[in-house]
């Protein structure tokens, strides 16, 4: 089962979360830009690399610090 939850966003179209084991098969359909760039941490790297993998990926710092 999937569910799309929109999230407001001032003055633009509403960005859209994904909730579901269908969206990991459909990741290249969902993100169709010509350059999709995946954001994320060494701890979910490591489990979710087969899902991430063809896309460019930057690899930040765990922790809220590394978030600013």
């Amino acid at each position: 089962m999937e569910r799309i939850i929109g999230v407001p966003r001032a003055g633009r179209t509403p960005s859209q979360v994904i909730i579901g084991n269908g969206a990991a098969s459909r990741l290249r359909e969902l993100l169709p830009a010509a350059r999709t760039i995946v954001i994320t941490d060494p701890n979910v790297e490591r489990h979710w690399h087969a899902l991430t993998e063809g896309f460019e990926r930057i690899v930040i710092g765990t922790g809220e610090s590394s978030k600013t």
